[in-house]
């Protein structure tokens, strides 16, 4: 954020320059009431030069690293150059982590704009950008569907920006002529997205840095590309203050609030934004007064993420917290050097929060750091960012062989933390034995158990329903790589966890069963180019009620093949669709009753093949082989272990079957990939 700079225009004690930057001054800083009042201006360029004379010549700005964190520098081969304060959110429109700005040694203010996808930093080119700045509010605006920034500061002297920009698409636009009223001009402030009262709200903050003892204490929310001003309608709020952390809260309903800084005086206080007013959680305890930590929601720990920050005598931290249940927990956990003015978002597309940069100390001066760290929720431990690139754990993802991108095409899904669920709506591709994701500019919405087909007819594939919570019953159509809406004149009603394969001896898409919101289903639906069909009541005979069949067309018998789900108990039934009817198929010691197994065709062997599900007890990890009615048991020397609901594909590139994630033991989300054959 630069705080290096603007005390130096503070004609205040040089207790203050002590507090926030002891390591320019002293290798020990005294206590903050055991210093006397500074009798002069210390100048910024001063503390800038300072800064940079800490560092020995050729010194990388590298604090080490304490296992089980790991430093990306030896990794990675292009990264944002050292600095502190810079606006980092992930971009769910565009599918990345965006970085814009913040301050360091090479250039004192930055403007440039990189995105952090599949593990790598890409700088990226943009004819139009806001102007250099650090200390800007950020936050992704999924209402309006882009990111939204506001303010920051361009020097030390000069009064904070007051500009509103909108980045999407991979470019940038300036909101501000459109724009009938704004908040005043700030840096250092929060800005959040509130996913319960479905607007971003912006707080506090400081007007220039040279006003750092008088920061502001206003509350602004934004939607639908309108500021308006909150802070008259609230019967509580927070005190003024700059370098708070500010966090969405989605299990409190809500934004959390912590810590900052007004004058010499640091926060320690817990505030909860909620239904539109301020309230002070309860939490006894939590971590010491600070500021400038690095806070966020982490979507697969499903708590909000605190880290470091700098404490009111002038220490830097280095713990870790997590606020759930509406208290603070400290996390027993080795992580960074310690480090304030970081960035810090929740990465939707890896799966885990990613921080980056800060200022840290080197003997008795700073450093600058250009590090990235990420926060794995397993087993709440820091590991490498570098790992290689793969979607994220979760269960009841779709998995579908595209023929149009000669790729294995993965969507959506949820993730489990304990009783958090959090729902996906990213979109994957895998070929020659990697995964990358694909950005889309637009996306069906985060959900699990939708029904997925390529759609041959048409070659596009198709997606339909699922939950995010609520039961769904959209239509979506992905050709190449983009995602459309389909309208359709009737559609099954909301459900997850249905039944669809495509059909070549119908040209059709099929459907079956799901859960309603009325309980397991027994219809039939086919898709064509006409749109949804509902052909139960043309039909003589049907599968009972079920959700969660494994379902594939079968070329050898012209049908779609059925197995198992759970309607009234577990099912293990098995039903092939053939000449416009449904027909039981009576076999032998066929697999034990089980739902959300994963079922797939294989080309070369004219086999179908099915792999665990959720049994009685724990989920299944067997193989079964079927062929024209009767299925065999196998026994392969390795096998993925138990799980269910996960994808199952035949990657016809790779000429091998591909599964993915799924729910394993103790109902902890998978995100391992495993061929069959090949």
């Amino acid at each position: 954020m630069g705080s290096r700079k603007f005390l130096g225009f503070l004609a205040v004690a040089l207790a203050v320059l002590v507090l926030l930057f002891p390591g320019l001054l002293m290798p020990n800083p005294p206590p903050l009431a055991a210093h006397p009042p500074s009798k002069g201006v210390v100048s910024p360029e001063n503390l800038l030069a300072e800064a940079r004379a800490s560092m020995a010549p050729g010194t990388a700005p590298n604090a080490g690293s304490i296992s089980p964190w790991s430093n990306l520098s030896a990794t990675v081969t292009k990264s944002p150059s050292a600095r502190d304060s810079p606006a980092l959110v992930y971009d769910r429109a565009d599918g990345f982590v965006l970085l814009f700005g913040g301050q360091g040694l090479e250039r004192p203010v930055l403007g440039d704009s990189w995105k952090f996808d599949s593990g790598k930093w890409t700088l990226l080119k943009e004819k139009v950008a806001p102007p250099a700045r650090y200390g800007a509010q950020i936050t992704y605006d999924p209402l309006d569907g882009y990111v939204l920034l506001f303010g920051g500061f361009r020097s030390p002297a000069a009064p904070g920006f007051n500009d509103t920009w909108k980045f999407v698409g991979g470019s940038w636009t300036n909101l501000t002529p459109g724009l009938s009223v704004v908040p005043k001009g700030r840096g250092e402030g929060g800005l959040a997205y509130d996913p319960t009262d479905g607007y971003s709200v912006l707080f506090g903050g400081c007007p220039s840095i040279k006003l750092i003892s008088k920061p502001l204490a206003d509350t602004w929310t934004f939607a639908h590309g309108a500021w308006t001003d909150r802070t008259a309608s609230l019967s509580k709020a927070p005190g003024a203050r700059a370098l708070l952390s500010l966090s969405a809260d989605p299990p409190d309903h809500g934004l959390l609030l912590f810590g900052g800084l007004k004058g010499t005086t640091g926060y320690s206080d817990t505030w909860l934004f909620a239904n539109g007013n301020w309230s002070v959680p309860l939490s006894a305890s939590g971590p010491v007064a600070r500021l400038g930590a690095a806070m966020g929601y982490d979507g697969s720990f499903g708590a909000v993420v605190l880290f470091g920050g700098q404490s009111p005598n002038g220490s830097f931290l280095a713990d870790t917290w997590k606020f759930q249940g509406a208290a603070w927990a400290q996390l027993k956990v080795a992580g960074p050097s310690a480090r304030y003015l970081s960035g810090f978002t929740f990465d939707n597309a890896t799966a885990y929060s990613l921080l980056f940069g800060g200022i840290a100390r080197s003997g008795a001066g700073v450093v600058f750091e250009r590090e990235s760290w990420a926060f794995r929720s397993g087993g709440a431990l820091w590991a490498n960012a570098s790992t290689p690139t793969r979607p994220g754990a979760r269960d009841g993802a779709s998995l579908v062989y595209d023929p149009s991108l000669a790729k294995v095409v993965l969507f959506g899904g949820e993730h489990r933390a304990g009783s958090v669920v959090t729902y996906l709506n990213d979109t994957w591709t895998f070929s020659a034995g990697a995964w990358s994701r694909l950005n889309s500019l637009s996306a069906p919405s985060p959900r699990a158990f939708a029904s997925a087909t390529f759609d041959a007819r048409a070659s596009e594939l198709l997606i339909v329903g699922g939950t995010n919570g609520t039961l769904l019953n959209d239509t979506w159509v992905l050709s190449g790589r983009t995602w459309s809406p389909v309208a359709s004149a009737s559609a099954p009603s909301p459900r997850s966890a249905a039944s669809m394969a495509y059909s070549d001896s119908m040209n059709a898409s099929l459907l079956f069963g799901g859960q309603s919101a009325t309980g397991p289903s027994a219809e039939t639906w086919e898709f064509t180019a006409s749109g949804w069909q509902n052909l139960t009541g043309s039909l003589t005979k049907s599968p009972p009620a079920r959700s969660g069949a494994a379902i594939v067309y079968y070329p050898s018998t012209g049908g779609v093949v059925l197995f198992g789900g759970a309607g009234a108990g577990l099912l293990g039934d098995t039903w092939q669709f053939a000449k416009g009817n449904w027909s039981a198929v009576g076999l032998h010691k066929p697999p034990s009753a089980r739902s959300n197994a994963s079922l797939v065709y294989d080309p070369a062997s004219g086999l179908l093949y099915l792999f665990g599900g959720a049994g009685s007890a724990n989920p299944l990890n067997d193989t079964w082989q079927y062929s024209r009615g009767s299925w065999t048991p196998l026994a392969p020397p390795l096998a993925p272990p138990g799980r269910s609901a996960s994808g199952f594909v035949f990657d016809l590139y790779d000429h091998a079957g591909l599964l993915f994630g799924g729910s394993g033991a103790s109902s902890v989300d998978l995100n391992d990939t495993w061929t069959l054959g090949g």
